[in-house]
């Protein structure tokens, strides 16, 4: 019976094999089982063939029942896949977010579909994706000063301190980070030292002369190169060690020393900007930035200086804001004993 029905589905086009192979005799024969998957015994033939069974209900002998225990059917079987072409990308959808840097996606479809029983591929992929950048979900914002700290002196004149950060709110991936700087500096004194050189009982001013350095200085004088950065306005140059002409502050009495410089970008620098805080025989403290637009830079430390040592500000002035925005200052902290 099998090869009959293999010889007949390999001859010919899906049709029934049998014309009513249902006749069981009375109520003998139970309910038909479904029908098995179609698989093709031909190797160049799209037509199949399904089977499916049924068991004697009086007997577990099939052959007490009148009829067959086993029907087939002529199935088509799904016999190739076509290489098809991608029709053309819709329009890109909308960014996968409101704010910052998201997503876009656009899709394709596979055409050239003869027939439903032909499965269609193409090479390459049906979404495509790109980058999409909005407007900044947040800029920065300054929280509130913190309280000063201690004065860095147990005696005499030190230096204090306090700090803010840019995260009320945190600047976003777009955002703009907070202009000006995250810490300022202030002098600052305690119960005077027992060095008689810092014994201030016998001074008509807060600190005796001979032992009194402080200067600020402002405005940056213009140039087109690397340089010296010199300041023609210095408002406060106590004992005079500081020249605005020259730009240099050159030790007068050795001692422990704070400097502190802040430099304001000026808006329509591109590329990085560097600038440095030298101070003789010691490594300079670095100012850079990378970012475009109206940013400050700063940098503060404390040096021990001997007579004679020179401090000063290394960069070129026309990468900076000229006004009172960039400023360099620095004071003596301790003379030597």
């Amino acid at each position: 019976m099998i090869l009959l029905v293999i010889t007949i589905i390999c001859s010919l086009s899906v049709s029934p094999i049998f014309a009513d192979i249902n006749e069981s005799d009375g109520e003998k024969w139970n309910e038909w089982l479904p029908w098995d998957g179609c698989s093709s015994p031909c190797s160049t033939s799209d037509v199949g063939i399904q089977s499916r069974r049924r068991t004697c209900s009086t007997s577990i002998d099939d052959d007490a029942c009148s009829g067959e225990s086993v029907d087939y059917r002529t199935c088509k079987i799904k016999s190739r896949n076509v290489l098809g072409d991608w029709g053309a990308w819709l329009s890109w959808e909308g960014c996968s977010v409101s704010c910052d840097i998201g997503l876009q996606r656009r899709k394709r479809t596979c055409l050239n579909q003869l027939s439903d029983d032909e499965d269609v591929l193409c090479t390459g992929e049906s979404i495509d994706f790109k980058i999409c950048t909005e407007k900044a979900c947040a800029d920065g914002g300054w929280t509130s000063w913190r309280e000063w700290n201690s004065c860095s002196a147990t005696c005499g004149w030190g230096v204090s301190k306090r700090e803010r950060s840019c995260s009320n709110p945190r600047p976003s991936v777009l955002g703009q980070f907070c202009d000006g700087s995250p810490e300022q500096t202030r002098s600052c004194q305690n119960s005077p030292c027992s060095d008689a050189r810092n014994d201030t009982s016998n001074c008509k001013t807060t600190m005796c002369s001979d032992y009194g350095v402080a200067f600020t200085a402002t405005n940056i004088i213009g140039g087109s190169s690397r340089q010296t950065m010199k300041f023609f306005r210095v408002p406060v140059n106590y004992g005079n060690d500081f020249s605005g002409a020259t730009g240099l502050f050159t030790c007068r009495i050795p001692g422990l020393y704070a400097f502190s410089v802040t430099l304001s970008r000026e808006d329509g620098i591109y590329g990085n900007v560097h600038a440095y805080l030298r101070v003789s025989n010691v490594s300079p403290l670095t100012l850079f930035s990378q970012i475009v637009g109206q940013y400050s830079m700063s940098a503060t430390g404390t040096y021990h200086l001997n007579k004679n040592d020179v401090v000063y500000v290394d960069g070129n002035p026309n990468y900076f804001n000229g006004g009172t925005y960039s400023y360099f200052s620095g004071f003596l902290i301790k003379p030597d004993q």
